[in-house]
């Protein structure tokens, strides 16, 4: 599926590239979500599976098909009325 490959990638690059002084991980998974919603999909997941997540992603306990594997388990089509 493309949009989690995009998304996927997104949220690699920007966690680890260390763009900022503080905010590298919620900026990266911001730019993850963006990335699917503007797909039509939307994330199920809890907050705390979230943060261990990017936590592993940063410290390159996880790759890329790792990432967005995981995504593919909490990504959904977002179903607008």
């Amino acid at each position: 599926m493309k949009p989690r490959s995009n998304a996927s990638g997104v949220l690699t690059y920007l966690a680890r590239a260390r763009y900022f002084v503080d905010g590298n991980k919620r900026a990266a998974w911001g730019g993850c979500v963006r990335a699917l919603e503007t797909n039509g999909f939307t994330i199920v997941a809890n907050t705390a599976d979230i943060i261990v997540f990017v936590d592993d992603l940063v410290v390159k306990k996880l790759g890329i098909q790792d990432v967005a594997d995981k995504l593919g388990e909490w990504i959904y089509v977002l179903v607008l009325e």
